[in-house]
């Protein structure tokens, strides 16, 4: 069974058109809330059958797949790294970032590659080079912690009313993307990324 796939145009209408990777669900840190709430976009959304058809076990082993994948794609459009899985581990998230690199390299500067993370808190900044990392929090603290880490956030919010919201001092912007989660414990109506 494989443990990571690539894509070289993605015709999921959250990418709107890009390159992208999935990895193996093993790739994920054990404490995402999404991932223990089985709340998960690549659990419950439309793109869950991709992890149906991926498996295996070590974070590293899945990234290194994941690394190979990425070279076998061209280079000419963006890459959205991981529309499922994560890099729990400074080595995987290096993996994944020497692959974007050469990816960006092979584009000559006509593409960028970018991700979210639940992994901030294990994973330092500087694993992921050149990558444009978006650090995803569910609370204000979580989002003062990961700026402190180097990280670009990103929020879950219950409820987003208009493109003004502020969580205990947070200044939000809404997101293009929305998650719907089917576990209602977790209560997400969209993600808003930090801007303060």
């Amino acid at each position: 069974m494989k443990r990571a796939n690539a894509v070289e145009f993605s015709e999921n209408s959250k990418l709107g058109g890009m390159s992208t990777t999935y990895a193996a669900i093993g790739s994920c840190p054990a404490d995402c809330p999404f991932k223990k709430a089985r709340a998960c976009y690549g659990m419950s959304g439309p793109i869950g059958w991709q992890w149906l058809k991926l498996g295996g076990r070590g974070v590293d082993l899945i990234a290194k797949d994941e690394a190979k994948a990425i070279d076998g794609l061209s280079g000419m459009n963006d890459l959205r790294i991981h529309a499922l899985g994560d890099c729990s581990t400074n080595e995987a998230a290096k993996l994944i970032s020497a692959a974007a690199e050469r990816y960006m390299k092979r584009s000559r500067g006509r593409s960028t590659a970018f991700t979210y993370t639940h992994a901030w808190r294990n994973v330092d900044r500087k694993s992921w080079g050149k990558v444009s990392v978006v650090a995803s929090c569910e609370t204000a603290e979580m989002v003062k912690e990961a700026k402190a880490r180097g990280y670009a956030t990103a929020v879950v919010v219950e409820k987003h009313e208009s493109d003004k919201a502020y969580i205990r001092g947070l200044r939000l912007s809404l997101a293009r993307n929305r998650l719907a989660a089917q576990n209602l414990a977790l209560n997400v109506a969209s993600v808003c990324m930090t801007t303060n």
